[in-house]
């Protein structure tokens, strides 16, 4: 049985069956060979390993997990790995890194988690460029961003936009009307009363989410590095490294 290119041990007459204590660990593809050499165990996925392809998309089981938008749906991948510790790093949760890899190979694309936008300011644009609600509630920022605490928000933006052609024919979004809330709640009640129009939902910090999050249930952050790094409002480690406790999280819902 085959998982997002993953195999599951064979028994004594397909080949090698690992011991029942043994585990593996979930990190971006590019970390697969360390983890093998420095920290002797399985990696969930490393850089030999292909893509799997579906209609339309090619979907790698790290980046399925850390685009999941919820802790059930990431534990169905990491529960298929057998992994017990979960790695996220600066990289892989930075947009102007490797975070455009993952959504790519998640089968979603990054304007599914954030855009450019270009806003008039007196006689001359200014480009931004902004959060969507799925970029704060993948694993990836709820692991790295967050350490999958609970999250309230202080503050949540709506804008409206029009699409505009820029020099060189790039088809951009013009924020036409932009709002600041104190609250999330006052941000979902002013887009309710307002449904007729187009307007959305965004965040302007990737350390400050613009919806609610939840606890993740059944991890444990077991380390962070020494070397702090820092592309949003506050200075992160470099590295983390999450235990996962597979019987504190309820299964997906069918």
């Amino acid at each position: 049985e085959a998982y997002y290119g993953l195999h599951k041990p064979a028994n004594a007459a397909g080949g090698f069956e690992y011991p029942p204590g043994a585990y593996g660990v979930l990190a971006w593809w590019d970390y697969g060979y360390r983890i093998i050499r420095m920290g002797h165990r399985a990696p969930a996925v490393n850089p030999g390993d292909a893509p799997v392809a579906n209609p339309g998309t090619a979907t790698l089981v790290s980046a399925a997990y850390f685009a999941s938008q919820d802790g059930p749906s990431a534990a169905a991948v990491i529960n298929a790995c057998g992994a017990r510790y979960v790695i996220v790093d600066n990289e892989i949760a930075d947009i102007n890194r490797k975070f455009n890899a993952l959504a790519t190979l998640s089968g979603y694309s990054s304007s599914t988690f954030f855009e450019e936008f270009l806003q008039k300011q007196g006689n001359q644009y200014v480009s931004m460029v902004l959060f969507y609600p799925q970029y704060y509630r993948s694993m990836v920022s709820r692991l790295y961003n967050f350490d999958g605490r609970a999250v309230v928000p202080d503050a949540a933006y709506v804008l409206a936009c029009e699409e505009i052609t820029v020099q060189g024919g790039r088809s951009i979004k013009e924020i036409i009307e932009f709002k600041t809330f104190s609250s999330y709640g006052e941000a979902r009640a002013f887009m309710l009363a307002n449904e007729g129009k187009d307007y959305i939902l965004v965040g302007q910090d990737p350390y400050k989410s613009c919806v609610p999050l939840e606890e993740l249930k059944g991890y444990k952050l077991v380390y962070g590095s020494s070397q702090m790094v820092s592309t949003g409002s506050k200075p992160q480690s470099g590295v983390k490294i999450f235990e996962y406790y597979k019987d504190a999280v309820p299964p997906a819902s069918r």
